[in-house]
């Protein structure tokens, strides 16, 4: 069973839809059609993207031996949950010194604005990222990838 398909399995559900007599504001969606972000080091399942709330959530799977960017937000702050696999997760001490820990399933991190981080997969990993609304927000430090600053639209297949 791929990940993707053992994501499905804990999250598919029927198509319903959202009923036609529901008021604005509900909106029911299928976990077949939200958004999916291809990222050089796995990818990103959109529940949320924030243009129908003020915050976005996200379902991110990370390949074993890939890293995140190592980067900063200016404005948008995060909380991410392990939910499988272990992860080793690099931030910033008080002294500028890049330092890290590692993690695993049951592990919450916060990152406020302005704080250094990246993440690294000892396994493959699975997290739940719930944000503020600034999804381009993104200023790459170092990138294995050579990817540049903000929101990569390859990755969003033109989007």
């Amino acid at each position: 069973m791929t990940i993707v398909e053992y994501l499905h399995s804990l999250f598919g559900g029927e198509e319903t839809g959202t009923p036609k007599d529901a008021q604005p504001g509900f909106l029911v969606r299928s976990f077949s059609n939200i958004k999916k972000v291809t990222k050089p080091w796995g990818f990103e399942l959109w529940l949320s993207d924030a243009t129908e709330t003020p915050y976005a959530l996200k379902i991110i799977y990370i390949k074993k031996g890939t890293k995140t960017s190592l980067q900063v937000h200016r404005k948008k702050a995060e909380h991410n949950t392990i939910f499988f696999g272990k992860a080793r997760f690099y931030y910033e001490n008080a002294d500028k010194e890049l330092k890290t820990v590692d993690m695993g399933p049951g592990h919450v991190i916060t990152i406020l604005p302005n704080t250094v981080h990246r993440l690294e997969a000892l396994t493959d990993l699975v997290l739940f990222e719930g944000s503020t609304g600034e999804l381009d927000d993104v200023i790459r430090l170092a990138d294995d990838y050579q990817r540049p600053d903000g929101k990569i639209l390859s990755e969003h297949d033109g989007a």
